[in-house]
């Protein structure tokens, strides 16, 4: 968080605007703000298995 503060000041405001920072407890629920639970790896708390890239 400390490097954001520093570059902060220099990124355009519209660009800030696409960052979005959350802890572990908000993290499922905000990313399920956008992806659908089926397409979001079990990792983060959705349905899909990850799979090696060997095998993908």
């Amino acid at each position: 968080m400390a490097a954001w503060k520093l570059i902060y000041p220099f990124i355009d405001n519209n660009t800030k605007k696409k960052f979005v920072f959350v802890d572990n407890k908000r993290l499922k629920s905000t990313l399920l703000q956008e992806i659908n639970e089926d397409q979001l790896p079990e990792v983060y708390g959705g349905n899909k298995p990850l799979l090696p890239i060997e095998e993908s």
